[in-house]
């Protein structure tokens, strides 16, 4: 993974320092801001805008959703990673349709949460199997096979299964370019015709997708 700047958003000071002795012992990455509320990140980003923040949801002074908006309206490059307790679905899901580029649970694996800052970096998003269940259980899908300009349906072929499978385990494009033995455009072009023949606009309405129609089973 390439270095990284990364803000973590805390209220509690134990949990900000063991995150930062984590990343920085399994990763190149660099944490230059430590902050205890969103009014004390947005203070501290005046010299310097990290690439990443880790966001906590429930803190005294601004909590995690109004430093989401404030990221999203004023520095919309900045990726976000929410990092809490609070594990209901519909939840989950309003900070996947805010723009979150994962939403983990404290109790996270340290491997999960290094696995999501290299999905982050380099797919732009990170969706492990709560998120993932979240939206499946939330999110409206289209139908299960979108007509063409003559009225025709596209079934999905057996490569298409394939792509989805590896997407709903959370692999990228460059490993999913080395498990399928495809160039990474080749994959990322099959991925934007899944999502023409599927009538998703993303990723995560994407698996959701796949698993609501029974293409890919619920474990």
């Amino acid at each position: 993974m390439h270095e990284m700047s990364i803000a973590i958003v805390d209220d509690h000071q134990l949990i900000r320092r063991g995150l930062r002795e984590l990343i920085e012992s399994m990763s190149t990455h660099k944490i230059v801001i430590e902050a205890a509320d969103g009014s004390e990140l947005i203070r501290k980003m005046a010299g310097q805008n990290p690439d990443l923040v880790l966001l906590d949801i429930k803190m005294k002074g601004m909590n995690g959703v109004e430093t989401l908006d404030f990221l999203k309206k004023y520095h919309p490059e900045v990726k976000v990673i929410i990092l809490t307790m609070m594990e209901e679905e519909h939840f989950i899901v309003d900070m996947i349709r805010k723009g979150v580029n994962a939403y983990l649970i404290k109790n996270t694996p340290p491997e999960e949460l290094m696995a999501a800052l290299q999905g982050v970096q380099t797919e732009g998003n990170y969706f492990n199997d709560t998120v993932t269940r979240a939206l499946v259980n939330t999110l409206s899908v289209p139908k299960p096979l979108v007509p063409d300009v003559n009225g025709h349906t596209r079934p999905l072929d057996e490569r298409d299964v394939q792509l989805l499978r590896y997407l709903s385990n959370g692999h990228n494009n460059q490993e999913i370019s080395l498990l399928m033995h495809l160039s990474r455009r080749t994959i990322e072009g099959r991925r934007q015709k899944l999502l023409e023949k599927t009538g998703t606009r993303n990723t995560a309405q994407l698996i959701a997708f796949a698993f609501r129609n029974k293409i890919l089973p619920l474990e």
